[in-house]
Protein backbone atom coordinates (compact mmCIF):
# COMPACT_ATOMS: atom_id res chain seq x y z
CA UNK A 1 0.00 0.00 0.00
CA UNK A 2 1.21 3.24 -1.12
CA UNK A 3 -0.40 6.69 -0.38
CA UNK A 4 -2.50 7.70 -3.26
CA UNK A 5 -2.72 4.35 -4.56
CA UNK A 6 -6.18 3.53 -5.94
CA UNK A 7 -7.44 0.46 -5.37
CA UNK A 8 -11.40 -1.18 -5.09
CA UNK A 9 -12.20 -2.21 -1.23
CA UNK A 10 -14.73 -4.97 -1.20
CA UNK A 11 -16.75 -5.32 1.92
CA UNK A 12 -20.26 -6.51 2.75
CA UNK A 13 -21.10 -7.43 -0.70
CA UNK A 14 -20.18 -4.03 -2.17
CA UNK A 15 -16.98 -2.91 -4.49
CA UNK A 16 -15.96 0.69 -3.66
CA UNK A 17 -12.72 2.45 -5.41
CA UNK A 18 -10.64 3.40 -3.02
CA UNK A 19 -7.52 5.57 -2.15
CA UNK A 20 -4.81 5.33 0.51
CA UNK A 21 -4.12 8.23 2.64
CA UNK A 22 -1.06 8.66 4.40
CA UNK A 23 -1.39 10.40 8.15
CA UNK A 24 0.40 12.61 9.49
CA UNK A 25 2.02 10.19 12.36
CA UNK A 26 2.84 8.01 9.31
CA UNK A 27 -0.30 5.33 9.52
CA UNK A 28 -2.48 4.76 6.59
CA UNK A 29 -6.16 4.97 5.98
CA UNK A 30 -8.10 4.91 2.93
CA UNK A 31 -11.12 7.47 1.53
CA UNK A 32 -13.79 6.49 -1.11
CA UNK A 33 -14.51 7.61 -4.05
CA UNK A 34 -16.83 10.51 -4.36
CA UNK A 35 -19.12 8.91 -7.53
CA UNK A 36 -18.26 5.03 -5.89
CA UNK A 37 -21.62 4.02 -6.44
CA UNK A 38 -21.52 5.10 -10.20
CA UNK A 39 -18.36 3.10 -10.69
CA UNK A 40 -19.56 -0.34 -9.08
CA UNK A 41 -20.39 -2.36 -11.18
CA UNK A 42 -17.11 -1.48 -13.42
CA UNK A 43 -15.25 -2.14 -9.94
CA UNK A 44 -16.62 -5.43 -9.73
CA UNK A 45 -15.90 -6.61 -12.60
CA UNK A 46 -12.19 -5.84 -12.26
CA UNK A 47 -12.74 -8.04 -8.90
CA UNK A 48 -14.00 -10.89 -10.79
CA UNK A 49 -11.02 -10.15 -13.86
CA UNK A 50 -9.05 -10.21 -11.14
CA UNK A 51 -9.53 -13.82 -9.31
CA UNK A 52 -11.61 -12.38 -6.40
CA UNK A 53 -15.15 -12.27 -5.43
CA UNK A 54 -17.87 -9.59 -4.19
CA UNK A 55 -18.79 -12.08 -1.12
CA UNK A 56 -14.75 -12.52 -0.33
CA UNK A 57 -13.38 -9.16 1.50
CA UNK A 58 -10.45 -7.38 0.57
CA UNK A 59 -8.63 -5.23 -1.10
CA UNK A 60 -8.15 -5.58 -4.80
CA UNK A 61 -6.08 -4.25 -7.59
CA UNK A 62 -7.98 -1.14 -9.91
CA UNK A 63 -6.98 -0.87 -13.26
CA UNK A 64 -5.50 2.54 -14.47
CA UNK A 65 -8.82 3.36 -16.74
CA UNK A 66 -10.72 2.48 -13.48
CA UNK A 67 -9.05 4.79 -11.29
CA UNK A 68 -9.00 7.49 -13.57
CA UNK A 69 -12.66 7.93 -13.83
CA UNK A 70 -13.17 8.09 -9.91
CA UNK A 71 -13.66 12.03 -8.33
CA UNK A 72 -12.13 12.46 -4.99
CA UNK A 73 -13.50 14.72 -2.58
CA UNK A 74 -10.95 17.40 -1.76
CA UNK A 75 -11.77 17.57 2.34
CA UNK A 76 -11.91 15.00 5.21
CA UNK A 77 -12.42 15.37 8.76
CA UNK A 78 -10.35 13.68 10.99
CA UNK A 79 -11.83 12.54 14.62
CA UNK A 80 -8.54 13.69 16.69
CA UNK A 81 -11.27 12.89 20.21
CA UNK A 82 -10.39 10.12 21.69
CA UNK A 83 -14.33 10.74 23.18
CA UNK A 84 -15.52 8.89 20.03
CA UNK A 85 -13.29 6.15 19.87
CA UNK A 86 -11.94 4.89 16.21
CA UNK A 87 -14.87 6.36 14.26
CA UNK A 88 -14.34 8.54 11.35
CA UNK A 89 -16.53 10.84 11.33
CA UNK A 90 -16.60 12.96 7.69
CA UNK A 91 -18.69 15.95 9.16
CA UNK A 92 -19.72 17.68 12.27
CA UNK A 93 -23.47 16.04 11.17
CA UNK A 94 -22.12 13.11 11.90
CA UNK A 95 -20.57 13.55 15.44
CA UNK A 96 -24.13 15.17 16.14
CA UNK A 97 -25.47 11.79 14.83
CA UNK A 98 -23.48 9.03 16.31
CA UNK A 99 -24.27 11.18 19.37
CA UNK A 100 -27.81 10.91 18.93
CA UNK A 101 -27.77 7.17 18.22
CA UNK A 102 -25.93 6.27 21.65
CA UNK A 103 -27.58 8.83 23.32
CA UNK A 104 -24.90 10.62 24.75
CA UNK A 105 -24.59 14.09 24.86
CA UNK A 106 -24.54 16.24 21.57
CA UNK A 107 -21.72 18.73 21.26
CA UNK A 108 -22.06 22.28 20.41
CA UNK A 109 -19.54 22.35 17.54
CA UNK A 110 -17.50 25.84 16.31
CA UNK A 111 -15.39 25.87 13.31
CA UNK A 112 -12.84 28.09 13.57
CA UNK A 113 -9.42 28.75 11.25
CA UNK A 114 -6.07 27.37 11.74
CA UNK A 115 -3.21 26.40 10.48
CA UNK A 116 -1.21 22.97 11.29
CA UNK A 117 2.58 22.49 12.11
CA UNK A 118 3.79 23.32 8.76
CA UNK A 119 2.08 26.52 8.55
CA UNK A 120 -1.08 25.50 6.13
CA UNK A 121 -4.57 26.93 6.55
CA UNK A 122 -6.78 24.21 8.49
CA UNK A 123 -10.47 24.15 9.64
CA UNK A 124 -10.84 22.76 13.14
CA UNK A 125 -14.85 22.13 15.00
CA UNK A 126 -14.07 22.63 18.31
CA UNK A 127 -16.88 21.58 21.29
CA UNK A 128 -17.73 24.92 22.67
CA UNK A 129 -18.68 23.55 25.99
CA UNK A 130 -15.11 21.90 26.74
CA UNK A 131 -12.75 23.54 23.96
CA UNK A 132 -11.72 20.13 22.97
CA UNK A 133 -11.01 19.74 18.92
CA UNK A 134 -13.53 17.37 18.09
CA UNK A 135 -12.48 17.25 14.11
CA UNK A 136 -9.57 18.47 12.12
CA UNK A 137 -9.66 19.35 8.23
CA UNK A 138 -5.94 18.27 7.39
CA UNK A 139 -6.31 16.96 3.92
CA UNK A 140 -8.25 20.11 2.72
CA UNK A 141 -4.82 22.57 2.87
CA UNK A 142 -3.09 19.41 1.15
CA UNK A 143 -5.64 18.91 -1.47
CA UNK A 144 -5.37 22.45 -1.96
CA UNK A 145 -1.56 22.43 -2.43
CA UNK A 146 -2.08 19.66 -5.13
CA UNK A 147 -4.70 21.69 -6.89
CA UNK A 148 -2.17 24.39 -7.14
CA UNK A 149 0.79 22.68 -8.63
CA UNK A 150 -1.65 21.37 -11.54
Amino acid sequence: MRNGEVFIDVWNCRARLARYEQLPDGGMTWNYAANWEDLEEAAEEAVDAAGGWITASGHYPCLDELAQRAVWPVRRLMNVSDRYGDWVPATPEDVREVCELNGWPVPDLRERQTEDAEGREIREFVDTATGEVVLRDEWHALAQQGQDRQ
